[in-house]
């Protein structure tokens, strides 16, 4: 079980590094990737006993689309993390969300010094934080 575990996980990472890249490319989360994405993720829940955190994702989306209709994140953005909290438990949610942030920001520094006027064109790609985030919070996370 352990080896299928580690496959699994590893499949994840490439198709979270895939994520990251369409969204540095093109600043687009596509749904295909994301329907992707959902699927690696089913058998890993089940592997590890882990109980979806539907309300952490309902959440996450109805904060997201306000932040969506403010132009402050992007909808793929908001689809990726709700996607991804429903393998969280509670206090890795927290730790992942800060991560996020905390990435995020340091992206949007190092964007606006060494890419300063494509930032301010195109925005961030925080796609790759929060795939980054997740990558970095998920072998701690406890069940739910």
């Amino acid at each position: 079980m352990s080896c299928l575990l580690s496959i699994n996980f590893m499949l994840l990472v490439c198709v979270l590094v895939f994520i990251s890249w369409q969204d540095i490319l093109f600043r687009v989360i596509p749904h295909g990737s994301l329907l992707l994405l959902l699927i690696i993720m089913l058998p890993l829940a089940v592997m590890q006993q882990i109980y979806p955190n539907f309300i952490a994702a309902i959440s996450i989306l109805f904060v997201g689309y306000l932040l969506f209709c403010f132009n402050v994140i992007g909808g793929g953005d908001v689809k990726l993390m709700a996607l991804l909290s429903l393998l969280l438990s509670d206090s890795s949610l927290a730790a992942f969300l800060f991560m996020t942030a905390c990435i995020g920001g340091l992206i949007a520094i190092a964007g606006l010094i060494f890419f300063n006027r494509a930032t301010r064109l195109q925005g961030i790609p925080y796609g790759v934080a929060i795939s980054l985030a997740f990558v970095l919070t998920l072998p701690f996370n406890t069940p739910l």
